[in-house]
């Protein structure tokens, strides 16, 4: 059965599904390139996001006037895998980069070196595919960027250093720091000691200075991206979370499918649970190994793919695909009326 049978009253094809306006610039004609060298020398590049980035970037940027100090200017995003979090952040620091035309350091942390070369350099290429070739980072010119996964630098001194702090946190360290961009932060064991230690007291010299953390959430609840940053920024109005299906870069169909997965593995995982006897804290504990299952299934896999992944650990589930297996962990756990409960004291709201 297909999600088109069992859902056969959803208009599946009237979803518009946002599209990147990117054209590579040799393939772009002499208007449209007149057009992008306003844009990218301005270093405004909200023109390359979808709907949900430009609301984001907005924010991030009118939340600044709510402190008046760079150490409480740091903003959090609390965001889920494939929205489109490091393009987001990598279209910020770039803007920065080529506004301030001055010597300007914007660290690019990620928890592992891996990470940088895996998604923020394809991040990036993707970013300057259109940029004018005048106002190319020097690495990307040369064509050494993808190899060195290092640091994009301009003439006027503005660089973006990119740092795997798996291996070397000490890149962190620099003068004029203006600015810093952290990608899943709740991914990384020492951040306590990287952001108290090493950043922050960077932004003490830039009066008008500012960070922004990003992450998924984390394996544990304990973590301090949980405990201890999120709620500060929480509190200052600089936060905003998303979650998968808030992407307008998907169709309907992939929409519902990944609402119709996440139903089926909260049913499988918390059916087991008297949600009487449970607080929304243990609940979330139980959560994290959860979430992580959920993270690895990509947005635009298929049916069977996800499928596969959604019964893999179950021993009644021998589903060959999506539907499949939803409906043996339905059927076995159908009874089970505070399931709803449940996935309300676990923070889970499909839209």
């Amino acid at each position: 059965m297909t999600l088109r049978t069992r859902f056969p009253d959803i208009p599946w094809t009237t979803r518009q599904v946002w599209q990147s306006p990117t054209v590579p610039w040799d393939l772009c004609d002499h208007e449209r390139q007149a057009q992008l060298r306003v844009a990218w020398n301005a270093g405004d590049l909200r023109y390359k996001l979808h709907p949900g980035q430009r609301e984001i970037y907005n924010h991030v940027f009118k939340s600044h006037k709510q402190v008046s100090s760079s150490m409480e200017r740091v903003y959090g995003m609390d965001i889920s895998r494939q929205w489109g979090k490091d393009f987001l952040m990598s279209a910020i620091g770039v803007g920065v980069a080529l506004r301030r035309r001055r010597s300007t350091r914007i660290p690019y942390a990620a928890p592992t070196k891996d990470m940088l070369k895996e998604i923020i350099v394809p991040t990036m290429m993707d970013l300057f595919a259109d940029c004018p070739p005048e106002l190319l980072p020097q690495e990307i010119s040369k064509g050494t960027f993808t190899r060195s996964a290092d640091t994009l630098t301009w003439p006027w001194g503005a660089r973006i250093v990119l740092v795997g702090v798996d291996l070397h946190p000490d890149r962190l360290r620099g003068p004029a720091t203006y600015a810093f961009l952290f990608t899943e932060a709740a991914f990384t064991p020492n951040l306590v000691d990287l952001m108290d230690g090493v950043i922050m007291p960077q932004l003490l010299t830039e009066p008008e200075g500012f960070g922004i953390m990003a992450s998924t959430p984390p394996v544990t609840p304990a973590h301090p991206w949980t405990t201890r940053y999120l709620p500060e920024m929480q509190g200052r109005g600089m936060y905003a979370k998303r979650v998968i299906t808030d992407n307008p870069r998907l169709t309907e169909e992939q929409r519902r499918l990944w609402i119709d997965v996440h139903e089926h593995l909260f049913d499988r995982y918390f059916g087991r649970i008297d949600a009487g006897d449970n607080d929304a804290e243990v609940l979330q504990d139980d959560l994290q190994p959860l979430r992580q299952r959920l993270a690895r299934i990509a947005p635009d896999a298929t049916a069977g793919e996800v499928g596969k992944d959604a019964a893999g650990d179950g021993d009644d589930a021998e589903a060959g695909d999506a539907q499949s297996g939803i409906d043996a962990e339905n059927a076995a756990y159908q009874h089970w009326v505070c399931r709803g409960r449940v996935k309300r004291q676990a923070g889970f709201t499909p839209r």
